[in-house]
């Protein structure tokens, strides 16, 4: 259904108070100016949109040129994700082209956009996109799935990157979070500046919070098989106990550290990682490191770790699977000590253990 006030011709046209109703819950109230039809790919669009609002079944359902083929409308998944939103403002240019300039409200939260769209000169299913993009106490739990942690957030980026078929491929992203939350607890003054993409992210990030004060730079990489890790973090400090990740009501840790690894689980670890002026505070005491290396080689079913600092050395080295160690380990102990139960589920073991331990302790006073 639709009304409204239509001037000119099909070819060069002005709406005035066009009110549009469609599908479940479509609306659109504003005014629409066209200039260049038939030709789509060629027609100027001015649209100023007073109140629009949707959902996704809406937009999927919707068929675009040419209408000879069966083709519908691709959203990104976060619109999936967030379902219904409105929107209020402009959006001029070409099809192929155009500058997004307006307010969405969703569920989620509100978000301000000052972005142009445009169609990649390389690859015709790509769409570039950049400007400036805010968010007003975002909640990140109801744009996607795996982010129970995670809460609300306030921020405002620069983004340049690009999305194919729908789907978010990458993005170059520079500003500030005024917070976030994670875990309950609310971080202040984020500080973000990299590129990010599927389940990556190179660049740098900076929190400056009452409680936690680092510098990140480098590489976390979830997009492949076995991860990739690659950064330097400064931890100048951070009260563990307020962030919500101990009891301890003392847990305070500083550090500078240095990681370059491969693997996310023991049995795939491949790296280094250097811990500088570590320091460790808890209700027993203090714990003070100048220097803690760990250095791991984990080829097929050889296993090797080598730990060094100034309190401990550790090595460790043999054939077979840390996660299937602990199961041996039961079962030795089950031998000697009856009354322990005997445990009931086990998983498949691939490999019999065969592990040498060498441990110096340097400083058992300290620890």
């Amino acid at each position: 259904q639709f009304s409204g006030n239509f001037t000119g011709r099909i070819a060069d046209f002005k709406t005035k108070n066009l009110h549009i109703e469609y599908g479940e819950k479509s609306q659109f109230y504003g005014d629409i100016e066209m200039m260049g039809l038939p030709t789509i790919s060629e027609t100027f669009i001015h649209v100023h949109t007073k109140r629009f609002s949707t959902n996704s079944t809406d937009i999927v359902n919707i068929r675009i040129p040419p209408y000879t083929e069966n083709k519908y409308i691709k959203v990104p998944q976060i619109l999936h994700d967030i379902n219904e939103f409105s929107y209020t403002g402009n959006i001029t240019g070409f099809v192929k082209d155009m500058v997004a300039y307006g307010t969405f409200t969703t569920p989620a939260g509100v978000i301000h956009s000052d972005v142009s769209i445009k169609e990649s000169a390389f690859k015709p299913n790509e769409l570039v996109f950049s400007g400036d993009v805010s968010f007003s106490q975002f909640d990140l739990q109801k744009i996607a799935k795996g982010t129970h942690n995670w809460g609300k957030t306030s921020l405002v980026v620069k983004v340049k990157g690009d999305m194919a078929n729908g789907k978010f491929n990458k993005a170059f992203v520079r500003g500030d979070m005024a917070n976030i939350e994670f875990k309950g607890y609310n971080y202040k003054n984020v500080s973000i500046d990299g590129l990010v993409s599927n389940k990556r992210f190179d660049g740098q990030l900076e929190i400056l919070d009452t409680n936690v004060t680092v510098n990140f730079s480098g590489l976390f990489d979830y997009s492949l098989e076995v991860p990739e890790f690659n950064f330097h973090a400064n931890l100048a400090h951070a009260n563990l106990h307020a962030l919500g990740f101990v009891d301890d009501s003392i847990s305070n840790i500083s550090m500078d550290t240095h990681v370059d690894f491969i693997g996310l689980s023991l049995d795939n670890l491949k790296g280094e990682i250097i811990i500088n002026s570590g320091v460790f505070e808890n209700s027993h005491g203090t714990y003070k490191s100048q220097q803690f290396t760990i250095d791991v080689d984990n080829v097929g079913e050889h296993r090797n770790i080598q730990i060094n600092s100034d309190l401990f050395d550790v090595t460790v080295a043999g054939k077979g699977s840390y996660q299937e160690l602990q199961d041996y380990i039961y079962d030795f102990l089950h031998a000697h000590i009856p009354s322990i139960p005997k445990r009931k589920n086990y998983a498949p073991h691939t490999h019999l253990p065969h592990f040498n331990l060498s441990v110096h302790i340097k400083k058992a006073d300290s620890l």
